[in-house]
């Protein structure tokens, strides 16, 4: 898990941090694109529902963000992404596409 310098992401605020092994990452955060705080969620594959990620439009697979007051979710990715990326969002939904197919083998 990398550490995320909120100087230039859309994560505005860490508010709660996790450690695995030596390194130290955000299990919590508050973003831009959101009122609530978003949380970590690693485990548990695709939602069953027919949830997306709000960012790409891609459905949501792990690891991702959520909100815990209401509907809104992020894939860690794109939660990730830096401010005021000139991002083509197909790119970016073939790059989490092949992250996700990549860390479930």
């Amino acid at each position: 898990m990398e550490a995320v310098d909120e100087s230039s992401s859309l994560i505005t605020d860490v508010v709660e941090q996790v450690s695995i092994g030596e390194q130290m990452g955000a299990s919590e955060i508050k973003h831009a694109y959101h009122d609530h705080n978003l949380t970590l969620t690693f485990s548990g594959g695709e939602i069953k529902d027919e949830s997306q990620c709000d960012g790409c439009m891609r459905p949501i697979s792990t690891p991702f963000y959520s909100c815990e007051q209401c509907q809104f979710f992020l894939h860690k990715l794109c939660a990730e992404l830096p401010r005021g990326a000139d991002v083509n969002i197909m790119d970016l939904a073939t790059s989490a596409t092949k992250m996700i197919v990549k860390a479930t083998e």
